[in-house]
């Protein structure tokens, strides 16, 4: 059984009270969106790269106009780390203790994600673009980062990959056959301006990259 930590917040949106035999409200909606934690509350990001106080609003609002019901994953980071954390990058959450960690939080997801697929529901996940553990397209990546404390450039180390966390997410849906559509926030619209990729798949400004993900969730 998931432990404190690994508590998963579903915010409702009209939905029928009650629950069925696997855990999933009674009468789920057509559409559940399943977001990375940071998507509604930037205050448990690394410290120096909140943009926003708390949710990315014009997202949050688009989703409850929409009829979506929310589910907050909670932030692997923060609760394998902790909230006062250095900037990483996936090489150094990429060890046998932190996947353990994710696969844990992954197959947590899945309980409830397999429960709303039985009941027909539509599923979409939104992760966090350049995260070392929940970017989908691109992620930061240096294999010179660890050891002792140096000064390290501020423009992101971005590669084409996946985050430890979605790589474990993706294989734990798999594992089950549930689908669900996959997207993931632009950096322009989640990082200050000198973290934004220059190049790369993404949207540079932050109305373009709303548009995107919005796109995403009409699909």
């Amino acid at each position: 059984m998931p432990g404190p930590l690994l508590r998963i917040t579903v915010r409702m949106t009209g939905v029928q009270q009650g629950a069925d035999a696997m855990g999933a409200p009674a009468g789920a909606p057509g559409k559940v969106a399943f977001l990375m934690h940071s998507v509604l509350n930037m205050n448990v990001r690394a410290p120096g790269i909140a943009v926003h106080r708390g949710p990315i609003e014009d997202l949050y609002h688009f989703l409850m106009d929409r009829g979506f019901e929310v589910v907050q994953i909670p932030c692997p980071e923060t609760t394998y780390v902790g909230l006062r954390r250095w900037w990483f990058t996936r090489e150094l959450y990429d060890s046998v203790g932190y996947r353990r960690h994710c696969r844990r939080l992954a197959e947590a997801v899945c309980d409830l994600a397999e429960a709303y697929h039985r009941q027909g529901a539509r599923l979409y996940f939104v992760g966090m673009g350049l995260s070392p553990t929940c970017g989908l397209r691109m992620t930061q990546s240096d294999p010179a980062w660890g050891g002792k404390p140096f000064e390290v450039s501020l423009d992101p180390p971005a590669v084409p990959g996946k985050g430890v966390f979605v790589e474990e997410l993706e294989q734990a849906l798999a594992a089950r056959g549930i689908p669900v559509k996959m997207s993931d926030v632009a950096p322009a619209a989640i990082y200050p301006p000198y973290r934004v990729p220059a190049t790369g798949p993404y949207p540079t400004s932050l109305a373009a990259a709303i548009e995107e993900v919005k796109r995403s969730l009409d699909a």
